[in-house]
């Protein structure tokens, strides 16, 4: 395992602290969960973003198919 050096205000420490505390966890423990969260929800995020783009790109050809469906939905012999 890597280690890093951070700083951090003092009152951001003590909330740290508190709650590791609270929660029963070491400060580095929580720090830990704290980034694999972040990391978590950055990843969710881009990967929403993934399939916006790819909606997007696909839009015009879905309409494109709806309106042919649409053209033929109530003419059986189309």
């Amino acid at each position: 395992m890597s280690v890093i050096t951070l700083r951090i205000s003092s009152p951001l420490l003590q909330e740290i602290d508190d709650i590791a505390k609270e929660k029963h966890l070491g400060r580095a423990q929580y720090i830990r969960l704290a980034i694999e969260r972040m990391n978590e929800e950055a990843l969710k995020h881009a990967r929403v973003a993934q399939l916006k783009a790819a909606s997007l790109r696909v839009r015009k050809n879905s309409q494109d198919v709806n309106d042919a469906f649409s053209e033929i939905e109530h003419d059986p012999d189309a």
